[in-house]
Order: C-alpha cells, then sequence, then structure tokens
C-alpha cells in the first residue's frame, strides 16, 4: 500500500531530487568562493532558491502522477469460462484485469457493447479477488440477450465477444428496487 510520504519520494526520486541538491549545494559553494558580498548575499538565497525549485518538482510531479492514478478506468474482461459447480444457476465466470474498483463480494453489472450503445446484459458478484490482483466475476443473471448464442460464447471464452463486454461496480436503480421487494 502506497503511503503519502512513499507518494513524495517516488516524485523526489522521479525529479531526480539528489541530483537538484547536490546542484544547489554546489552552486553555494561556487557563489560563496566567487560572488562578492551583497546586502542580500547569493549564499543565502541560492540554497533557498534550490530547495523551492526541488519542493516545486516534487508537488508538480505528485499531482500528475496523482491525477493519472485517479482516473480509474474499467478493466477489461481477459477469460470466459462456465461457472464452477458451485455455482449451478450461474451464467458464466469472468476474469478480469486487475482494478481498485471491486471489493470482495461486491454486486456488479456487466454490459455489453452493440453498435455503439451498451446493453444491460447481466448482474454478477465479484467472487474473489486473485493474489496477483486479477478479480473473479460469477455471472448471475443475465438479461436483455435475446441470443444465447452470446453467453455459450462468452463461457467458450470467444474473445470477440468478451471485448464487448464491460464490467462495472455498480447496479441499476431499478435492480435496488427489485431487491428490496424481494427482501
Amino acid at each position: 500500500m502506497d503511503t503519502y510520504l512513499s507518494e513524495i519520494y517516488e516524485s523526489f526520486s522521479k525529479v531526480q531530487g539528489w541530483l537538484l541538491a547536490v546542484l544547489g549545494i554546489v552552486i553555494s559553494i561556487v557563489a560563496f568562493v566567487f560572488v562578492p558580498s551583497t546586502a542580500v548575499t547569493l549564499k543565502v538565497i541560492v540554497p533557498i532558491g534550490a530547495v523551492i525549485l526541488i519542493v516545486i518538482a516534487i508537488l508538480i510531479d505528485l499531482s500528475i502522477r496523482l491525477y493519472r492514478r485517479a482516473k480509474k478506468p474499467l478493466p477489461r474482461v481477459r477469460f470466459g469460462l462456465a461457472p464452477p459447480s458451485s455455482y449451478p444457476e450461474s451464467v458464466a465466470i469472468l476474469l478480469l484485469d486487475s482494478s481498485d474498483l471491486f471489493g470482495q463480494d461486491s454486486i456488479v453489472s456487466i454490459y455489453r457493447l452493440e453498435e455503439q450503445f451498451e446493453r444491460f446484459a447481466g448482474l454478477g458478484f465479484v467472487s474473489t479477488i486473485q493474489e496477483n490482483g486479477l478479480v473473479q466475476v460469477i455471472v448471475t443473471e443475465a438479461y436483455a440477450t435475446d441470443d444465447e448464442d452470446f453467453w455459450k460464447g462468452v463461457r467458450g471464452n470467444n474473445g470477440t465477444m468478451l471485448s464487448t463486454l464491460s464490467v462495472k461496480p455498480f447496479i441499476t436503480r431499478t435492480m435496488m428496487a427489485r431487491g428490496d421487494q424481494n427482501g
């Protein structure tokens, strides 16, 4: 798990903070030896300027990296199989790329891209998050799919059909309302 201090240190390393610090020290020594005295000496200004430059560079890099990390794309569906025997009523099991968007046993919605439109295709849940971060999703219900061959293709790991799927870490309000009525 990344801490704030580890993020700052990574930014410090990435912007060559050590090099900037050494450069600031060298310039300070050169200024001390070769520059005549003034009211506010360069001996004071240069080190302070070097520190400020390092801090600004670190903060700019840190903000760029955290912004990129905050944009969380949906994970790609890597693999599809028939559900395990422990879930006999389920439609399929999907293996997704690693993602921080999903938690253990959370409910998910499955959508299918058809001619630039996403169609609600099913519901499921995260059965496990593997040690390597990959997410296993059990599809428990299929909707709005007139074509049983589609789910057969997903269970058969058909790459074309898998590429049309997107799994989202939320459910529709219709599904929430249906759940309220049933329980």
